[in-house]
């Protein structure tokens, strides 16, 4: 008999770890001759936590929203008297959800247990990578993203395949390793801990592209970081580290481009306009441990900082795990106003602290009372701060303006869509408006019709 608890990202959110754990405590305290095993989601994230109980002829049997509260019950009723607890059990209608269900893709989740490498050869597990690596050349391998439809997993949604396969002639491979928002120092750890993971990522993205030269651009607050990878790096010709100035916007990908090559992406254009390919140095370290292990991305690091934050502090943490998970973790000092999802600056605040993190979530602010207090707005007196300090260049006071007017015309000619809402208007602004909001309602509102 084998007790299976589903710990996909949405079954820990739901609270499957806690479900695993009082499964182990029960099962130990009957002494059952039981193995509690996870697995991945099923397809029915509404039902988790889900618990299936495979008896010793290879029946399964499925209880679903199973708390901790419940693991008594179906232990007694089903491990130890061998009786299915129906009342926990799924029922008719959503088993015929499944059912109707052809998978492909993922035709073994919720089957093995994707953190065991022998399960997954035993499917057939990395047969397509070494069939990329072994027998298929980079022209055909690009194609095969193309017919796939595979985008960036980032906000933009960009189709990998024609960022790998750029029309223009790409000379750089630049990797964004300046971690320019506040408190985040998670890339940092990521430099310091993975190294090798980084420099081996970059040496296949080199080597199935043709780029000749990557660019590791890191700001200069991070001695030990331009250290070790010019350490690591040293005896490669193919490979720079740029230390850059430790200004607040340096990580925005346009401005990056600028600091690290000097040159311009032209209005409207991508980065390979400017014969560069950008990837953020997590992410290619992420390429490296995949291709060292096939371990895809389970769990990441996150910085958890902030006022309110009891013991600042990096963190890993399974992908999924709910916000409050981690505070409870850290601990909270004083009273708790704001939580920020990623850096201080740019980050939304979260509504509800049972959301899980994801594969993108990169830090927690937590900020007191007191700093998450929304300041007064006041009318603007003209001192140009906000022109000042926008990394952009932009005119954030005329394009407030423009705004208000809701004149599109010259909210194109003042280059608006150039602003990626780092904050730096807000900041500085004695009358601190919401320049922010404002141009996202830009975006939002006006550019879309």
């Amino acid at each position: 008999m084998k007790v299976v608890v589903g710990q996909g990202s949405c079954g820990i959110a739901t609270g499957a770890k806690k479900t695993a754990a009082e499964l182990e405590k029960q099962i130990a305290a009957k002494g059952l001759d039981v193995k509690v095993d996870i697995t991945g989601c099923v397809g029915t994230c509404y039902l988790e936590p889900i618990v299936d109980v495979y008896d010793d002829n290879g029946e399964m049997t499925r209880y679903v929203k199973v708390q901790p509260d419940k693991v008594a019950e179906i232990v007694e009723s089903h491990l130890v008297n061998h009786k299915v607890c129906q009342e926990y059990a799924i029922t008719p209608e959503d088993e015929q959800f499944l059912d109707k269900q052809q998978r492909v893709v993922l035709r073994n989740c919720g089957k093995i247990n994707p953190e065991n490498i022998d399960e997954y050869l035993a499917v057939d597990g990395y047969k397509a990578i070494e069939k990329v690596l072994k027998t298929m050349k980079p022209e055909e391998v690009i194609e095969e993203i193309k017919i796939s439809g595979l985008r960036g997993r980032g906000g933009a949604g960009f189709p990998t395949d024609v960022k790998l396969q750029p029309k223009q002639t790409v000379d750089t491979l630049l990797i964004n390793a300046s971690e320019c928002e506040v408190w985040l120092t998670s890339d940092t750890q990521e430099m310091l801990e993975c190294s090798d993971d980084i420099i081996r990522g970059i040496k296949a993205v080199l080597q199935y592209t043709g780029i000749p030269k990557c660019i590791i651009g890191i700001e200069n607050n991070k001695p030990e970081c331009i250290d070790l990878l010019c350490k690591k790096t040293k005896d490669d010709s193919a490979i720079e580290v740029k230390p850059l100035p430790s200004v607040y916007g340096t990580g925005a990908e346009l401005i990056l481009i600028e600091k690290c090559l000097g040159r311009e992406v032209p209005h409207g254009g991508l980065p390979a306009d400017a014969g560069a390919i950008v990837m953020n140095v997590t992410s290619v370290s992420t390429l490296g441990k995949y291709l060292a292990t096939g371990m895809p991305v389970v769990q990441r690091t996150i910085t958890v900082d902030g006022d309110a934050c009891a013991k600042p502090q990096n963190v890993v943490v399974p992908v999924g795990t709910a916000y409050q998970d981690i505070l409870d973790y850290v601990g909270v000092k004083g009273e708790l106003g704001k939580v920020v999802a990623g850096g201080a600056m740019m980050g939304p605040a979260v509504e509800n602290l049972s959301y899980p993190t994801t594969k993108t979530t990169s830090g927690l602010i937590m900020l007191s009372a007191a700093a998450a207090e929304p300041p007064q707005v006041n009318p603007c007196i003209r001192c140009g701060r906000c022109v000042e300090y926008c990394p952009m260049g932009l005119e954030p006071v005329e394009v407030n303006q423009a705004y208000a007017a809701r004149d599109v015309q010259e909210l194109g000619k003042l280059h608006a869509d150039y602003c990626f809402n780092c904050g730096s208007c807000s900041f500085v602004c004695p009358a601190i408006p919401d320049f922010v909001y404002k141009t996202m309602f830009v975006f939002h509102s006006l550019f879309s019709r």
